[in-house]
């Protein structure tokens, strides 16, 4: 495969497999050095060039032909040990058309490419052929032991024919194995709130990230902390395990994120408080802000008539729930009046202008109510507060009204028909009621007659 060139003193003259130099003369003691130059097929990988002189052995040299390619890698990123696959960039340089090249390694294992094709999957060889660019990509995989070093240390590379390649990365960049940086993680400061109500329950979700290379520990603890009546009832998702004070994380894969969701319960008095969040041995850390709603939206009276008599009498109030069984604690309903008292429970209960009083599982109270005497007859107005002591609004009474007791009064009065000496005759009263009620049956009027009259019917 290798054909003489031309002598340093005069040319050589081929022969079947090499040639015959002609030597120009050599004085006596003298010494000349001849140069013969050689060219290779790209198929040739050498072997041994035999000399035969005038007298004494043949001498024997031994030529080894080097590939005429050249690798010039570069990697989409850092080559770290982390399991993973990567991608390296390669541009064969040749004095020819670019040829395939085999790679070939006891510690990596290979991924194939549109360029590169494998024999099975994580193949300890690769045959990458160039594209017309003279450019491949191939697809690495680092396992999380391989010690740091040179990528070319550890791979074998040979040409078409065998003989072996050098990978030499692209100016300005490496082709370093390195190990993975360690586990780094991150609260990310995007959170979800859904509210919960006073006496009822939400939600609170927020994402640990791992920003570093290698996956962080099984059990890592997140610390916690609730305020403003916030209570933690559940965690999700499974393999992270709270409490009031901390969750247990299970293990975190490099880039990988792992979002929390707390459930979480308001007590009646909330309205409104913070969830607490830090990873444990870290400063700063998450506060989320979780507003908290009403829990009734509305209290309506059922229709009944208050009679202004000094007695107590009941009024039915039914709250309206922001969600279903919420527990919205006690509410406080004032008459806004010291004239009109209100109470709780039993009719005989001490009345005062205000009443602390709670609902029934129906979300229903019956409240008793005291309108005097005198008592202006015309709408009843009531006002409310919740457990926190926020408005309630509407407190819708319109179906309740304060009304006069039956009064019955005596108008006019007369003689329709004069009696006349042992005969009869009759006179006429007129009663009116001035309350707003009707009056009972059998309501009676006393007549005092004079001595000589007697009653005789009506």
């Amino acid at each position: 495969g290798a054909r003489a060139g031309l002598l340093r003193a005069g040319t050589c003259d081929p022969l079947a497999s090499g040639c015959r130099a002609q030597l120009d003369p050599i004085g006596p003691g003298e010494s000349t050095a001849v140069t013969i130059t050689l060219s290779a097929d790209r198929a040739s990988t050498g072997g041994e060039v035999t000399i035969t002189g005038w007298s004494g052995p043949s001498i024997t040299v031994p030529v080894t032909v080097t590939s005429a390619v050249k690798l010039v890698g570069s990697a989409d990123g850092p080559l770290t040990a982390d399991g993973g696959i990567h991608t390296v960039r390669v541009t064969e340089e040749s004095n020819g058309s670019p040829e395939p090249v085999t790679f070939s390694s006891s510690q990596l294992r290979f991924a194939g490419t549109p360029t590169c094709s494998v024999a099975a999957e994580r193949a300890d060889s690769v045959i990458c052929t160039p594209g017309a660019n003279g450019t491949f990509d191939l697809a690495v995989l680092i396992d999380r032991d391989q010690p740091e070093g040179e990528l070319g240390s550890v791979l074998q590379v040979t040409d078409a024919h065998q003989r072996p390649v050098e990978l030499t990365a692209a100016e300005g960049t490496s082709l370093t194995i390195v190990k993975p940086a360690p586990a780094d993680l991150q609260l990310n400061p995007q959170v979800r709130v859904d509210p919960p109500v006073s006496g009822g329950s939400g939600r609170v979700s927020f994402t640990v990230h791992n920003e570093g290379g290698t996956a962080s520990a099984d059990g890592t603890t997140l610390d916690l902390a609730f305020t403003g009546g916030l209570v933690l009832t559940t965690s999700a998702p499974e393999g992270v395990t709270c409490t009031a004070t901390g969750c247990t994380l299970p293990s975190i894969e490099p880039g990988a994120d792992l979002e929390i969701t707390l459930s979480i319960s308001a007590a009646p008095t909330a309205t409104g408080g913070e969830v607490l969040v830090r990873l444990a041995g870290q400063e700063g850390g998450l506060s989320i802000g979780v507003p908290v709603g009403p829990a009734i939206t509305a209290l309506v009276a059922q229709e009944v008539d208050l009679v202004a008599d000094g007695t107590s009498q009941p009024v039915v109030l039914r709250a309206a729930l922001a969600q279903p069984g919420v527990d919205p604690g006690p509410i406080t309903v004032s008459t806004g009046t010291d004239l009109v008292s209100v109470s709780c429970g039993e009719p005989d209960a001490t009345a005062a202008r205000t009443a602390a009083c709670s609902l029934g599982p129906d979300g229903a109270v019956t409240i008793q109510v005291t309108v005097p005497t005198g008592v202006v007859a015309g709408p009843f107005a009531l006002t409310a507060t919740d457990a926190a002591g926020r408005g309630i609004d509407p407190v819708d009474v319109s179906a309740v009204r304060i009304v006069r007791p039956a009064a019955l009064v005596l108008g006019e009065a007369g003689v329709t028909q004069p009696p006349f000496a042992g005969g009869s005759g009759a006179f006429s009263v007129t009663v009116t009621n001035a309350g707003d009620l009707a009056s009972a049956a059998g309501q009676a009027i006393e007549v005092d007659l004079p001595d000589g009259l007697t009653l005789t019917g009506t």
